[in-house]
């Protein structure tokens, strides 16, 4: 039985027809004449900066379900039609949560003198019942052990994680150095190396 079984699918194997070398498949038909129309849209009238720069420098920022996403959105689908395109619309993005926007957001520093402050709130965090005044406090965290050091001293305080910029003073008082002609010469031929990325920093877990 099993030579007759091996018999007989090697007689069906030899009743099939050879698969097509594909240097005998005939080979499908090339719109040029689209190719070329294809091309000269994209290299004479391409329109990609616009467009990006429309969305970076106008729309800007596009935090996930804010308000600012949902106007670029807008702005999309309506370019969208306006060269076109059907069936446009936007795609739900999961069950993120709640809109989250930053409205308005100013530090100062009002003692001993009175300095602007930069900074961004964390999305998604809750805002302030307005105006706040309190005691800023330099706090330098590397570890989850540096929390005990400041435990029960931060409540109320206004937490400066940023430790404050190193002021040359000697180059205030004695004024900067100005280079020669032979010193510029020398860094412009200097070869400056990119810095080494700095190694991880060994945080122990929490027990």
């Amino acid at each position: 039985m099993l030579v007759r079984m091996s018999l007989l699918a090697a007689v069906v194997a030899l009743l099939q027809p050879a698969p097509t070398p594909a240097a005998a498949q005939p080979r499908p038909k090339i719109d040029w004449d689209m190719v070329a129309k294809i091309r000269e849209e994209g290299l004479q009238r391409s329109r990609v900066m616009d467009f990006e720069g429309y969305i970076v420098d106008v729309l800007g920022a596009r935090l996930t379900n804010s308000r600012d996403m949902q106007r670029a959105q807008r702005w999309v689908m309506d370019e969208m039609k306006r060269i076109g395109l059907a069936n446009v619309a936007a795609e739900p993005f999961m069950d993120f949560g709640v809109l989250w926007d930053n409205e308005y957001t100013s530090l100062h520093m009002l003692e001993p003198d009175y300095a602007p402050l930069v900074g961004y709130p964390v999305a998604f965090t809750p805002s302030t019942d307005g105006r706040q005044v309190a005691d800023a406090m330099i706090v330098v965290l590397t570890s989850r052990d540096d929390l005990t050091t400041y435990r029960g001293r931060l409540k109320g305080k206004a937490v400066l994680a940023s430790p404050p910029v190193t002021i040359n003073f000697a180059q205030l008082t004695n004024g900067v150095p100005r280079l020669t002609q032979q010193d510029l010469d020398r860094l412009q031929q200097t070869v400056i190396a990119p810095p080494r990325p700095l190694p991880p920093r060994a945080v122990p877990n929490p027990n």
